[in-house]
């Protein structure tokens, strides 16, 4: 008894400082996982305004690099012409101050320019502004740019004739627009038309004579023809953004911080969680204890950085010390208690199984429960492969009854094409004592039910010793669910590629297509003034070569950007159907590559990457096209997020070729390369070292699905930092449809 008591108080002592610790240990731990929850919901919300920030510049560029298919169109864009195509984007576009065509006037040209534009506007004079805010005629120069036609004129009329040549900043975006031949950026601006203290920018894109080369910087130079300009204000752009976000309480700041120039704040948006915030409420910097997700992308030439923080009132950061403070005793009595119910269940534990020690009689019932009780199938086999034991679980997966099963080949709950496999496995255990899988990580195979459905499993199988021999401990999971929603999520995946495919394909055929429409209506406008001279009037022979030559012009035009359209919906119409088959099929391996790659233009050709393809034309093997096509658009895809910068110049290139029975592929970039704990690791599903920039982890091991799986092939990667990637598959030249897979070795 004095054993028992001295026992008792020992217990208590310890039950006592456990108490203490756990309070302690538990405030901590409160603290900190309140923190890492309101931090990662932050962090969502952030992203998720950030992404739409993103999303909707890009958008904005977009716009003004589509209008240069206006003027491609035609040689002369009446004013009433352009208005007509802008006021729609500007409806749908509310980020828009306006939209303008600024035309090149040479200083030679510049009275008679303003006497012709006089004529309609009457006073019109190119103009430029003093360091003091006032207007005056600009001063000669070389070269003059415009602003000719802008859309809305109404509020906007304070920039009409502005010469951008006579403000350095914007002169500086517009010639690096013109030598560049893409989209530039202005650093904030004041606007012309702003009344008020908002900033602005401009986002600029040259526009050159028709059919003219400009490959190189003197030749961008010789032929340029005007600039087409989106006026944005920071503030109405980023808030038409974010406009259908819900209020999270996030408030975050936009900063240009790119390397040519000081960094410039753009905008603050307050969260609208909390409605009398306002802009005075915020410091005019992020705190520096503040709860932060900060975030850097490019803006044509320009790099903006987000920066966003938790907003609570006055205060940069979310504070949780004081709900912790209040949670400290009650975490620490629930220990306490927690800790002394454990030690009584202990004591009533430690009294039931002693009872049942001595109920049972035998250690080998305990045994017999505690493999009953398992979660997972549990199967004993002898090395004669009959079995021995089998659990409740086990019953629960197969079908069958223990009493009818035990004694039994374990062959009957192996799939008919896995059994010769199996057998050969056990045989060669019997005569060697070697194995394959024993003691291993559990892999994953098939299993046999007893209605003769077949079903994936994950199994694991040890070694053991019995007094009659060696036996096998195979321990089983039905993992049907699990694979069922792996298929879910990887045909998610593919399905989301293909819906940006769409979404390219859609934006590469709008230019075209937009040019085909316009120079139809030119065409047809043409056709009807002909059409009136020659009843009217008559006309001359060169009134007649004229209008010849321009109706040749029209429709040499409109047939080739039709053209270049069919050719897009052809290419992307033989990658969609054959993604969506099954069925193997012939088909040749360059065309196939080749319209994989013409889907993929819109993306590419924001970058400077080259894709080569190297195939004999007349290579034609029997397998799936469309796993095929997947392939190549992952690995491509791959190379352009990982390998290389938004600014780097590269090279992609693929070769095909014969060996044997098989199809070698061999595709490589000069890129960045990866490290060897990166090489490791770039088949597993779910990794990935862009997450970032939305890379979800499944692009290669997609890849590596379909070169194994899918095709029945191999695929291996080679790299090193600083020297590319180079990927070595091989696929046999005939497929074989539905193999079955899932192996069972011994």
């Amino acid at each position: 008894m004095i054993e028992k008591r001295q026992l008792i108080r020992r217990i208590m002592k310890v039950v006592l400082m456990s108490g203490v610790a756990f309070s302690v240990a538990g405030a901590l731990f409160t603290d900190h996982l309140v923190r890492k929850i309101h931090q990662k919901e932050f962090e969502k919300d952030a992203i998720e305004r950030f992404e739409a920030i993103q999303l909707g510049v890009r958008q904005y560029l977009n716009v003004v690099e589509d209008i240069r298919g206006l003027f491609a169109a035609s040689h002369h864009v009446a004013r009433d012409e352009f208005g007509e195509y802008v006021r729609p984007i500007l409806e749908r576009q509310k980020g828009f101050q306006a939209l303008s065509w600024n035309l090149l006037v040479p200083g030679g040209e510049r009275e008679a320019f303003e006497a012709r534009v006089a004529r309609d506007q009457p006073g019109f004079r190119i103009i430029e502004r003093l360091p003091q805010g006032m207007v005056t005629p600009s001063r000669p120069r070389a070269e003059h740019i415009v602003v000719y036609y802008i859309e809305p004129f109404a509020s906007n009329e304070k920039a009409f004739g502005f010469d951008v040549a006579s403000d350095p900043v914007r002169l500086a975006a517009f010639e690096l627009a013109r030598d560049s031949g893409r989209t530039a950026v202005t650093p904030p601006v004041r606007l012309l038309q702003e009344a008020g203290n908002q900033k602005g920018a401009l986002f600029i894109h040259p526009v050159y004579e028709n059919g003219q080369p400009v490959r190189t910087v003197e030749e961008r130079r010789t032929y340029l023809k005007g600039f087409a300009v989106g006026v944005v204000r920071f503030g109405d752009l980023i808030e038409s953004a974010i406009i259908g976000l819900s209020p999270r309480g996030v408030t975050f700041w936009l900063y240009d911080t790119s390397p040519s120039s000081a960094e410039n704040f753009l905008h603050l948006h307050v969260t609208r969680l909390n409605k009398t915030s306002k802009a005075s409420d915020v410091p005019p910097v992020p705190p520096p204890d503040a709860m932060k997700v900060i975030k850097a992308f490019p803006v044509a030439n320009r790099q903006w950085r987000f920066t966003a923080v938790h907003h609570h009132g006055h205060e940069g950061g979310v504070h949780y010390f004081i709900w912790s403070v209040v949670v400290v005793p009650l975490v620490g009595l629930g220990f306490t208690g927690l800790l002394l119910a454990f030690l009584r269940r202990m004591q009533h534990e430690e009294q039931r199984r002693q009872a049942w020690e001595a109920s049972l009689g035998a250690s080998e019932e305990q045994k017999r429960t505690i493999i009953e009780n398992a979660p997972f199938g549990i199967v004993v086999v002898d090395a004669g492969e009959r079995i021995l034991e089998f659990n409740l679980a086990a019953e629960q997966l197969f079908g069958h009854v223990r009493e009818e099963i035990v004694g039994r080949p374990v062959g009957e709950l192996v799939p008919p094409a896995l059994r010769t496999a199996h057998q050969a496995g056990f045989q060669r255990f019997r005569e060697t004592g070697a194995d394959r899988i024993l003691g291993l990580a559990p892999f994953e195979t098939e299993a046999l039910h007893k209605d003769g459905r077949i079903f994936p499993i994950r199994l694991a199988v040890n070694r053991m010793a019995m007094p009659s021999g060696v036996a096998f401990v195979g321990m089983i999971a039905d993992i049907t669910e699990e694979k069922q929603i792996y298929s879910e999520l990887i045909q998610s995946e593919k399905m989301a590629g293909l819906g940006n495919m769409v979404a390219g394909v859609a934006h590469e055929i709008n230019t075209p297509v937009g040019i085909g429409v316009t120079a139809a209506s030119e065409l047809e406008e043409r056709t009807r003034v002909f059409a009136d001279l020659l009843h009217k009037e008559g006309i001359s022979e060169e009134e007649l070569k004229a209008y010849l030559a321009s109706t040749l012009r029209l429709v040499a035009l409109t047939r080739g950007n039709l053209e270049r359209a069919a050719d897009l919906v052809r290419s992307f119409k033989l990658v969609a159907v054959d993604q969506s088959s099954e069925k193997p099929r012939a088909f040749k391996v360059r065309e196939c590559v080749e319209a994989a790659v013409l889907t993929l233009q819109h993306e590419l050709r924001k970058t400077q990457l080259l894709v080569r393809v190297s195939c004999p034309h007349d290579l034609e093997i029997q397998g799936y096209p469309g796993a095929i096509s997947q392939i190549v658009i992952n690995l491509v895809n791959n190379s352009r997020l990982h390998a290389f910068g938004p600014e780097d110049q590269g090279t992609i290139g693929m070769e095909f070729s014969v060996d044997g029975d098989f199809l070698a592929f061999s595709y490589r970039d000069d890129g960045q390369g990866m490290p060897e704990e990166v090489l490791q690791r770039i088949f597993e599903p779910f990794y990935t070292t862009r997450r970032d920039l939305g890379g979800s982890g499944l692009g290669l091991h997609i890849v590596y699905n379909l070169v194994v799986q899918t095709l029945g092939g191999t695929i291996a990667c080679h790299s090193a930092v600083g020297r590319g990637v180079h990927f070595s598959i091989r696929i046999p030249l005939r497929a074989v449809e539905n193999q079955p897979t899932g192996d069972l070795p011994a």
